[in-house]
């Protein structure tokens, strides 16, 4: 690799990191990353070290008990495991306790990936007490009003099961609530409801005009759930909406009243906009996604690993076929002592504290590969993640030696 491939490589880089870290600081919600064996926490946003009131070194030496109140800790628990298998992806009205051990409750919406053989979870966090406590004001106030919003940008809708028709009704304390009363032949949307439809209001509906908002893709199963809950299935979906040409995210939930007769005879329910959610969660998606890819691109080669425990976090194809050995090799092997000698280890043990210090450098040693042979590579070492290290380098003669010179 030249100089200038160096350097476009070094560019992009940097402007992938740059993009990442913008989207990590500046997202509103909170975003945190737990490991799921063990339950440890990491890389903490700033919104999320704001919510707990905790500096994101210390973060990082807490477990997710730390986090919530222990008498809430075994149902919070259940829902991270269910979570972390992709049964459910919100976890909702969770109370989190603060370093100052004040308590307040976020909808946690999750999502699990794989890191070097550890499965992590993508928490993203918004803080939801504020409507919690809205809502306790409204249900004392009217016991149809039983399940209010979970975050700011909420509606709420009302309808009649025979004849699909409806009014509008002014939004309660500016929280959006559905009302569903069949003796009534009512279907009432709150303001906020309107705006995430887009719809003036005023304007009477029927369920046919709820289903032509939804985005054509989602139609037939939203349909499908909201007969299902009438029937008396819980009803909980995320679904996309099409309001003047833009396609928005939702999130509603029900709970239906039936008879004895299982007839349908009232309920309440909720309409969630959670398209920032979405949107935040597909870029950092495809960020990783496209590191990945980028890693395992580089003609230099790539390896990741704590200094603490000699663990292999992440490498790339090019260290992989370098060295010789297999993923599973690696994973399993010590770092850095497997790959060279004692006296270039000693050397280097002396040299790191430097580079940890100011954050790069560069280490001259002798990769020693599976089949024995020991390639000259000059390393250019940077320390990020809690002083992970990982390791960019180009192998020195390796060409002459390879030709058996």
């Amino acid at each position: 690799m030249n100089a200038s491939q160096q350097n476009g490589g070094g560019k992009d880089a940097t402007q992938r990191d740059a993009l990442l870290r913008a989207i990590f600081e500046n997202s509103r919600d909170g975003i945190l990353l737990a490991e799921v064996k063990t339950m440890r926490l990491s890389n903490a946003n700033p919104a999320m070290c704001k919510m707990l009131g905790y500096a994101a070194e210390d973060i990082e030496h807490l477990e997710l008990s730390d986090i919530h109140p222990p008498e809430a800790f075994e149902s919070i628990r259940k829902d991270f495991e269910r979570q972390a298998r992709g049964e459910i992806e919100v976890a909702h009205d969770m109370p989190l306790i603060r370093k100052d051990g004040t308590v307040f409750y976020a909808d946690i919406n999750s999502t699990p990936f794989s890191l070097a053989g550890v499965v992590y979870m993508l928490g993203l966090f918004r803080d939801v007490t504020e409507m919690k406590e809205a809502k306790a004001l409204l249900e004392a106030k009217d016991a149809l009003l039983t399940d209010m919003s979970r975050m700011a940008s909420i509606g709420g809708w009302e309808f009649d099961a025979e004849t699909l028709k409806g009014t509008w009704t002014e939004e309660v304390a500016h929280i959006g609530s559905w009302h569903l009363d069949v003796s009534r032949d009512v279907l009432t949307w709150s303001d906020e409801t309107h705006r995430i439809f887009g719809v003036k209001p005023g304007t009477s509906l029927t369920y046919e005009d709820f289903l032509a908002a939804i985005h054509p893709e989602d139609r037939a199963y939203v349909d499908a759930k909201w007969k299902a809950a009438m029937e008396g299935a819980p009803y909980d979906i995320e679904h996309r909406i099409i309001v003047n040409g833009e396609v928005k995210w939702v999130n509603e939930r029900a709970e239906l009243e039936l008879n004895d007769k299982k007839e349908l005879i009232g309920g309440i329910g909720t309409v969630q906009d959670i398209t920032r959610q979405r949107e935040a969660q597909e870029t950092l998606l495809h960020t990783k996604q496209f590191t990945e890819a980028a890693l395992d691109a580089q003609m230099d080669t790539f390896f990741l690993f704590d200094p603490a425990t000699g663990k292999a976090l992440r490498w790339n194809r090019t260290f992989r076929d370098v060295s010789g050995y297999t993923d599973a090799e690696i994973d399993a092997m010590p770092a850095p002592d497997s790959y060279y000698s004692p006296e270039d280890l000693e050397r280097a043990r002396a040299t790191i504290p430097e580079i940890l210090k100011a954050g790069r450098g560069t280490i001259e040693m002798e990769l020693i590969c599976k089949d024995g042979r020991r390639i000259p590579t000059e390393y250019r070492v940077s320390a990020v993640n809690d002083d992970h290290v990982p390791h960019l380098y180009r192998p020195r003669r390796y060409r002459s030696q390879t030709n058996g010179e």
